[in-house]
């Protein structure tokens, strides 16, 4: 037979974690409401992640929310240009949780949708000039 201890239990966990190369996209701050209650407003951004084989780079679209601080107040000095499409904003970031969702359009179609977490910057660039490192 096979004892726990809840004391160790409980920081264990396991997640999913990946590092890519993504232009940052859509940054806006979100305030959920429901049934007349209010949430915790949260920040999100869509990031366009580059995929490449050589020279064919590919986008992989994910929707993120961003509940690391740090992430958080650079992505906001930078919200201008990343809402900006004639801006280029490029990071080197971290993702969690990532997972596979559904959406259903305004039409009816029902498409797959990636999501997941913004936890960390490692570089920030805008329009080709190095913001952060």
């Amino acid at each position: 037979m096979t004892t726990i201890d809840n004391d160790n239990a409980a920081h264990r966990y396991f997640d999913f974690i990946t590092t890519c190369v993504a232009y940052v996209n859509r940054v806006k701050q979100i305030f959920p409401q429901a049934g007349g209650r209010v949430f915790t407003p949260y920040w999100t951004a869509k990031l366009a992640v580059l995929v490449s084989k050589g020279s064919d780079v590919q986008y992989r679209f994910i929707d993120c929310t961003i509940p690391a601080e740090e992430a958080v107040k650079l992505v906001c000095l930078y919200m201008a240009e990343a809402n900006n499409q004639e801006s280029k904003v490029l990071a080197g970031v971290r993702l969690s949780d990532l997972h596979a969702e559904t959406f259903t359009k305004n039409d009816g179609e029902v498409v797959p949708c990636l999501k997941g977490r913004l936890i960390k910057i490692s570089w920030l660039k805008v329009n080709g000039n190095m913001v952060f490192k």
